[in-house]
């Protein structure tokens, strides 16, 4: 590779990273041909070089994306399984979007599968990737992973909800609310110990304090 391909290539792969983050934060309306230029930094006689078709370059904005998902989801499922089970499952879902806009970014971008055709493929593909990181992410919990794909819509709908009501942490309303039912969607394999929720390690530890309380109170009677 000469140095001005090399140049070259460096200069795409610096409009579809801006396209992802524009894509990643606002979803795909914000991606247009000036603001993508915009943030790569570029002319926009510079964008349409590499990219005279917009659809081109948000099939592969949103393929970059996936990939971002997939690192964030590997590096979670590589880490011991913290003490609430609903933390990896979300995690997995949610992927990098943390923000109330980069969540709701998230749904916009699956509703634009349907009138957008560039995208379609690309997110058909993830959403089966997002039911296996899901599926994984239960077996490494211990518990049965049947019904992945019911979990996953769970967390959807936990997640879009908490962006349509205005909550400042979106992942931590999802958490709530899957903790609620995962043992009924997910319940832990036999003869494997699933690990204690958040709540429950608290009542845990409330349930002994009580008991050391009154083991002193018994020793000083």
């Amino acid at each position: 590779m000469t140095a001005a391909t090399a140049k070259g290539a460096a200069r795409r792969s610096q409009v579809v990273a801006a396209a992802a983050d524009l894509l990643l934060d606002a979803g795909p309306a914000a991606v247009t041909a000036r603001a993508v230029a915009s943030r790569a930094g570029v002319s926009l006689s510079a964008l349409t070089y590499y990219f005279d078709d917009l659809g081109v370059l948000l099939r592969e904005a949103a393929q970059s994306i996936a990939q971002r998902h997939l690192h964030a989801a590997e590096a979670l499922l590589a880490e011991p399984p913290g003490p609430d089970p609903a933390a990896l499952v979300v995690g997995v879902v949610a992927g990098p979007a943390r923000t109330t806009a980069q969540v709701g970014a998230l749904y916009e971008r699956g509703l634009a599968a349907g009138r957008t055709p560039a995208l379609a493929t690309v997110l058909q593909a993830w959403d089966a990737q997002v039911v296996a990181l899901v599926r994984r992410a239960l077996d490494a919990l211990g518990r049965d992973a049947t019904h992945a794909r019911q979990v996953l819509g769970l967390v959807d709908g936990l997640l879009v909800g908490a962006v349509l009501a205005g909550e400042a942490d979106p992942r931590a309303v999802a958490v709530g609310g899957l903790d609620d039912v995962l043992d009924r969607l997910a319940p832990p394999r036999a003869g494997t110990a699933a690990p204690a929720s958040a709540g429950q390690d608290q009542v845990e530890a409330g349930q002994l304090q009580q008991q050391h309380a009154r083991g002193g109170q018994h020793h000083q009677r």
